[in-house]
């Protein structure tokens, strides 16, 4: 969805009939998470998996409005098996594999020193930029 041409909320609501998504995953938070989570139906469920903004979203009127849910990787991985994280991450690299989970691709690489350059790339929004020391 190219956010600069319609607002998110609404091109969910068009992509959906005005029923909103069933589920929505948030790496970010803050304000970009909040608008995220008004995508969700009722029903739905708002999955917050990271906090890239620094930035909480608003639990308080999200629970109040759909099934939301936390996870850290790190509390996962501390607490679960061997087995379970083994068979859990051979789940994911197989829906990768057979393009039932699709992955932005890398839009370019910049060196630590040339973050500016980055920052500019990311504002394109062509993909994913990574920085390497």
């Amino acid at each position: 969805i190219d956010t600069s041409k319609q607002p998110l909320t609404e091109a969910i609501m068009t992509l959906t009939y005005g029923k909103g998504a069933d589920a929505a995953i948030d790496s970010i938070g803050g304000d970009e998470g909040d608008l995220l989570s008004q995508c969700v139906q009722p029903t739905g469920t708002f999955l917050t998996i990271g906090l890239l903004s620094g930035v909480q979203v608003d639990w308080r009127e999200i629970s109040s409005r759909v099934n939301a849910k936390l996870f850290h990787l790190r509390h996962w991985n501390r607490n679960t098996s061997i087995r379970t994280w083994h068979k859990t991450f051979e789940r994911i690299i197989d829906l990768a594999a057979n393009e039932k989970l699709l992955l932005m691709n890398m839009a370019a690489n910049y060196d630590l020193h040339d973050i500016k350059m980055a920052l500019h790339a990311l504002e394109e929004k062509k993909g994913k930029v990574f920085l390497t020391s």
